[in-house]
């Protein structure tokens, strides 16, 4: 199986890192987020599309969402764009092109706030 997982944590947490250095990037999802902002990064699909003579998968049409959360009281939208427009970011540069973006998703902690966007591509 294609698993681009771990290139895109790596990659999603450095950018971001740049400019929040606290921020908490994680590759699952998390019930309780050890600090603020938090991004999360959920592979959603894994869909095999190809494969050669021998059996082996060799192209997958692969999605992510990502959930970007703040606990601001003020200013948590505008951090959560911040955050978003560097994920989109990194995420072009991977060769990903958004499918959605939600910037007032529900979440359970009415005092968290939390964005999600998803991402597609074709892995080979």
């Amino acid at each position: 199986m294609l698993n681009p997982l771990i290139a895109i944590h790596t990659a999603v947490a450095a950018a971001i890192h740049t400019p929040y250095p606290a921020a908490m990037v994680y590759p699952e999802s998390v019930s309780s987020p050890a600090a603020f902002p938090c991004v999360t990064i959920l592979e959603i699909d894994n869909a095999e599309t190809a494969r050669s003579l021998s059996n082996t998968e060799n192209a997958a049409n692969v999605a992510f969402q990502i959930d970007v959360y703040s606990n601001k009281a003020v200013g948590n939208t505008t951090e959560r764009l911040a955050i978003a427009a560097i994920v989109d970011t990194a995420m072009r540069t991977m060769g990903y092109h958004r499918t959605m973006i939600n910037t007032e998703s529900p979440n359970i902690d009415i005092t968290i706030k939390r964005l999600t966007a998803r991402y597609a591509a074709l892995v080979v």
